[in-house]
């Protein structure tokens, strides 16, 4: 299976006129130009903090009413679903020192990543 995927993979890229020799490049080209954009986006959010500042709004306040009648209690209890596991992830090991490398409490840093998505 994994064989006929790679010659499959293989075809492909000489079909497009490309060298075999160009797809790990390529990958780490993709990685690297998809997390600047996700660093970016991280950067942006810790900062101006976009959804936090439309939410204050009185048209973000009158949809998130809408929204809130309209699913009733399922919106509340996703949206604290999603804050626990924001905080939950913020408590593992891994996670801890970088709030401290950016000069942010843990508990600000998880929802600046909640914002994020």
């Amino acid at each position: 299976m994994l064989s006929y995927f790679i010659e499959t993979l293989k075809n492909q890229v000489k079909s497009f006129g490309a060298k075999t020799d160009d797809i790990p490049e390529a990958i780490l080209l993709f990685n690297v130009g998809a997390w600047s954009i996700y660093g970016g986006l991280f950067a942006f959010c810790t900062r101006f903090q976009p959804v936090r500042t439309i939410g204050r709004t009185k048209a973000g306040k009158a949809a998130r009413r809408h929204l809130i009648s309209w699913s009733g209690n399922r919106f509340t209890a996703f949206e604290n679903y999603v804050m626990v596991g924001a905080e939950n992830f913020g408590k593992w090991g891994i996670i801890k020192p970088i709030p401290r490398i950016l000069n942010q409490a843990p508990k600000e840093f998880t929802l600046n990543l909640l914002r994020l998505q």
